[in-house]
Protein backbone atom coordinates (compact mmCIF):
# COMPACT_ATOMS: atom_id res chain seq x y z
CA UNK A 1 0.00 0.00 0.00
CA UNK A 2 1.61 3.47 -0.91
CA UNK A 3 0.04 7.02 -0.07
CA UNK A 4 0.93 10.19 -1.76
CA UNK A 5 -0.71 13.35 -1.04
CA UNK A 6 -1.07 16.88 -3.19
CA UNK A 7 -3.11 19.95 -2.34
CA UNK A 8 -5.70 21.67 -4.57
CA UNK A 9 -5.97 24.97 -5.21
CA UNK A 10 -9.37 25.25 -6.85
CA UNK A 11 -12.24 23.03 -7.99
CA UNK A 12 -10.56 23.77 -11.24
CA UNK A 13 -7.47 22.17 -10.03
CA UNK A 14 -9.09 19.20 -8.69
CA UNK A 15 -11.27 18.56 -11.88
CA UNK A 16 -8.05 18.28 -13.29
CA UNK A 17 -6.73 16.38 -11.40
CA UNK A 18 -9.28 13.55 -11.75
CA UNK A 19 -9.13 14.01 -15.67
CA UNK A 20 -5.42 12.98 -15.35
CA UNK A 21 -6.81 9.35 -14.01
CA UNK A 22 -8.92 8.74 -17.25
CA UNK A 23 -5.50 7.31 -19.17
CA UNK A 24 -4.60 4.51 -16.19
CA UNK A 25 -7.70 3.72 -15.64
CA UNK A 26 -8.96 0.13 -16.74
CA UNK A 27 -12.01 -1.83 -16.52
CA UNK A 28 -13.07 -2.82 -13.07
CA UNK A 29 -11.25 -0.18 -11.12
CA UNK A 30 -12.49 1.69 -7.97
CA UNK A 31 -12.13 5.00 -6.97
CA UNK A 32 -13.03 5.17 -3.09
CA UNK A 33 -14.15 8.78 -2.07
CA UNK A 34 -14.18 10.56 1.20
CA UNK A 35 -14.57 13.54 3.24
CA UNK A 36 -16.60 16.71 4.77
CA UNK A 37 -19.40 18.02 1.97
CA UNK A 38 -18.22 20.54 0.23
CA UNK A 39 -14.51 19.17 0.05
CA UNK A 40 -14.55 18.15 -3.21
CA UNK A 41 -15.67 14.80 -3.25
CA UNK A 42 -18.26 15.68 -6.23
CA UNK A 43 -16.71 18.09 -8.28
CA UNK A 44 -13.91 15.49 -8.46
CA UNK A 45 -16.53 12.80 -10.19
CA UNK A 46 -17.63 15.66 -12.21
CA UNK A 47 -14.05 15.96 -13.74
CA UNK A 48 -13.74 12.24 -14.38
CA UNK A 49 -16.40 12.01 -16.12
CA UNK A 50 -16.05 14.93 -18.37
CA UNK A 51 -12.47 13.96 -19.17
CA UNK A 52 -14.56 10.33 -20.03
CA UNK A 53 -16.63 12.26 -22.85
CA UNK A 54 -19.84 12.21 -20.43
CA UNK A 55 -21.58 15.88 -21.04
CA UNK A 56 -24.38 14.47 -19.16
CA UNK A 57 -24.73 16.56 -15.41
CA UNK A 58 -23.34 15.00 -12.45
CA UNK A 59 -24.68 15.32 -8.98
CA UNK A 60 -24.28 12.89 -6.19
CA UNK A 61 -26.72 10.59 -6.51
CA UNK A 62 -27.88 10.98 -2.81
CA UNK A 63 -31.28 9.69 -3.05
CA UNK A 64 -31.01 7.20 -5.96
CA UNK A 65 -27.77 5.99 -4.70
CA UNK A 66 -26.02 5.05 -8.35
CA UNK A 67 -25.89 6.65 -11.23
CA UNK A 68 -24.96 5.16 -14.47
CA UNK A 69 -23.33 7.27 -17.40
CA UNK A 70 -22.72 5.54 -20.43
CA UNK A 71 -19.20 5.64 -21.57
CA UNK A 72 -18.07 6.80 -25.18
CA UNK A 73 -17.52 3.49 -27.54
CA UNK A 74 -14.04 4.61 -27.74
CA UNK A 75 -13.58 4.25 -24.31
CA UNK A 76 -15.67 1.08 -23.44
CA UNK A 77 -13.11 -1.73 -24.30
CA UNK A 78 -10.39 -0.11 -22.02
CA UNK A 79 -12.99 1.03 -19.09
CA UNK A 80 -16.65 -0.55 -20.06
CA UNK A 81 -19.58 0.46 -21.03
CA UNK A 82 -20.42 2.79 -17.85
CA UNK A 83 -19.11 4.88 -14.91
CA UNK A 84 -21.19 4.07 -11.92
CA UNK A 85 -21.33 6.84 -9.69
CA UNK A 86 -22.33 5.71 -5.69
CA UNK A 87 -23.34 7.59 -2.83
CA UNK A 88 -23.42 5.46 0.38
CA UNK A 89 -24.09 8.29 3.07
CA UNK A 90 -27.90 7.46 3.18
CA UNK A 91 -26.60 3.69 3.48
CA UNK A 92 -27.13 2.70 7.15
CA UNK A 93 -24.13 -0.16 6.77
CA UNK A 94 -22.41 -2.74 3.93
CA UNK A 95 -24.89 -4.91 4.45
CA UNK A 96 -27.47 -2.53 2.81
CA UNK A 97 -25.09 -2.43 -0.23
CA UNK A 98 -24.97 -5.28 -0.58
CA UNK A 99 -28.62 -6.04 -0.11
CA UNK A 100 -28.89 -3.62 -3.20
CA UNK A 101 -26.42 -6.01 -5.44
CA UNK A 102 -24.22 -2.74 -5.96
CA UNK A 103 -21.18 -5.00 -5.85
CA UNK A 104 -21.86 -6.85 -8.97
CA UNK A 105 -20.96 -3.83 -10.37
CA UNK A 106 -17.77 -3.74 -9.82
CA UNK A 107 -16.37 -5.53 -12.17
CA UNK A 108 -18.73 -4.50 -15.08
CA UNK A 109 -16.91 -0.58 -15.76
CA UNK A 110 -15.35 1.93 -13.54
CA UNK A 111 -16.95 2.70 -10.12
CA UNK A 112 -16.90 5.98 -8.21
CA UNK A 113 -18.01 5.33 -4.35
CA UNK A 114 -18.72 9.06 -2.11
CA UNK A 115 -18.74 8.05 1.33
CA UNK A 116 -17.02 4.83 0.56
CA UNK A 117 -15.76 4.44 4.33
CA UNK A 118 -18.98 3.38 5.30
CA UNK A 119 -18.74 0.18 3.09
CA UNK A 120 -14.85 0.03 3.08
CA UNK A 121 -15.03 -3.84 4.30
CA UNK A 122 -16.48 -4.73 0.65
CA UNK A 123 -14.21 -3.04 -1.42
CA UNK A 124 -11.67 -5.24 -3.12
CA UNK A 125 -7.96 -4.83 -2.79
CA UNK A 126 -7.33 -3.00 -6.08
CA UNK A 127 -9.29 0.22 -5.02
CA UNK A 128 -8.01 3.34 -4.93
CA UNK A 129 -8.92 5.61 -2.03
CA UNK A 130 -9.04 9.06 -2.21
CA UNK A 131 -9.69 11.54 1.13
CA UNK A 132 -10.17 15.23 0.60
CA UNK A 133 -9.76 17.74 3.50
CA UNK A 134 -10.67 21.21 3.04
CA UNK A 135 -7.36 23.30 4.04
CA UNK A 136 -9.07 26.90 4.87
CA UNK A 137 -13.10 27.49 5.46
CA UNK A 138 -14.68 28.16 1.67
CA UNK A 139 -18.40 29.13 3.48
CA UNK A 140 -18.51 32.89 4.25
CA UNK A 141 -19.98 34.14 7.19
CA UNK A 142 -23.24 34.06 6.57
CA UNK A 143 -22.81 30.59 5.31
CA UNK A 144 -21.28 29.77 8.75
CA UNK A 145 -24.11 31.27 10.66
CA UNK A 146 -26.13 29.05 8.49
CA UNK A 147 -23.67 25.99 10.01
CA UNK A 148 -24.44 26.83 13.54
CA UNK A 149 -28.04 27.11 12.99
CA UNK A 150 -27.70 23.21 11.79
CA UNK A 151 -26.29 21.88 15.18
CA UNK A 152 -29.67 21.44 16.21
CA UNK A 153 -30.84 19.26 13.38
CA UNK A 154 -30.77 15.46 12.85
CA UNK A 155 -26.69 14.28 11.59
CA UNK A 156 -28.97 13.29 8.32
CA UNK A 157 -31.10 16.35 8.00
CA UNK A 158 -27.38 18.59 8.83
CA UNK A 159 -26.34 16.99 5.83
CA UNK A 160 -28.76 17.67 3.66
CA UNK A 161 -28.71 21.32 4.74
CA UNK A 162 -25.16 21.19 4.41
CA UNK A 163 -25.66 19.89 0.73
CA UNK A 164 -28.18 22.52 -0.38
CA UNK A 165 -25.89 25.29 1.10
CA UNK A 166 -22.65 24.05 -1.11
CA UNK A 167 -24.32 23.74 -3.80
CA UNK A 168 -25.00 27.39 -3.89
CA UNK A 169 -21.20 28.10 -2.78
CA UNK A 170 -19.52 25.48 -5.08
CA UNK A 171 -19.31 27.36 -8.29
CA UNK A 172 -17.39 30.66 -6.70
CA UNK A 173 -15.19 27.87 -4.43
CA UNK A 174 -11.95 28.73 -4.78
CA UNK A 175 -10.51 27.08 -1.31
CA UNK A 176 -7.45 25.01 -1.13
CA UNK A 177 -8.38 21.50 -0.46
CA UNK A 178 -6.00 17.95 0.36
CA UNK A 179 -6.18 15.43 -1.57
CA UNK A 180 -4.73 11.72 -0.12
CA UNK A 181 -4.53 8.77 -2.42
CA UNK A 182 -3.59 5.64 -1.12
CA UNK A 183 -4.06 1.90 -2.59
CA UNK A 184 -1.44 -0.72 -4.57
CA UNK A 185 1.67 0.97 -5.47
CA UNK A 186 1.86 0.36 -8.88
CA UNK A 187 -1.00 2.00 -9.44
CA UNK A 188 -0.68 5.62 -7.19
CA UNK A 189 3.13 5.39 -8.46
CA UNK A 190 1.49 6.00 -12.01
CA UNK A 191 -1.18 8.48 -10.47
CA UNK A 192 1.70 10.52 -8.85
CA UNK A 193 4.02 10.44 -12.20
CA UNK A 194 0.57 11.69 -14.10
CA UNK A 195 0.25 14.42 -11.94
CA UNK A 196 3.35 15.31 -11.41
CA UNK A 197 4.16 15.76 -15.00
CA UNK A 198 0.85 17.91 -15.62
CA UNK A 199 2.82 20.46 -12.75
CA UNK A 200 1.43 19.52 -9.60
CA UNK A 201 3.98 18.91 -6.63
CA UNK A 202 3.14 16.41 -4.12
CA UNK A 203 2.81 17.18 -0.64
CA UNK A 204 3.78 13.59 1.15
CA UNK A 205 5.56 10.90 -0.28
CA UNK A 206 7.85 10.80 -3.71
CA UNK A 207 6.16 9.04 -6.19
CA UNK A 208 7.82 6.15 -7.97
CA UNK A 209 11.16 5.98 -6.52
CA UNK A 210 10.01 6.05 -2.71
CA UNK A 211 7.74 3.47 -3.41
CA UNK A 212 10.22 1.14 -4.78
CA UNK A 213 12.61 1.83 -1.72
CA UNK A 214 9.76 1.24 0.87
CA UNK A 215 8.96 -1.90 -0.99
CA UNK A 216 12.61 -2.73 -0.79
CA UNK A 217 12.61 -2.14 2.68
CA UNK A 218 9.90 -4.48 3.79
CA UNK A 219 11.61 -7.41 2.08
Amino acid sequence: MAVIEIESKSLEETCQLAALLVPLLRRGDILALDGELGAGKTHFTAGLAAAMGITEPVASPTFTLMQAYALPVSLASRLGEELYHFDAYRLENSEAFFKEAFDEYFDLGICIIEWAELIAELLPERSLYLRFDRVEASLDGEAEAADLGAECLSELARRDFLASLEADLGSTDCQSRRIRLSGPRERVDAVAEAWQRAGFRLLEGAGAGSSRAESEAEL
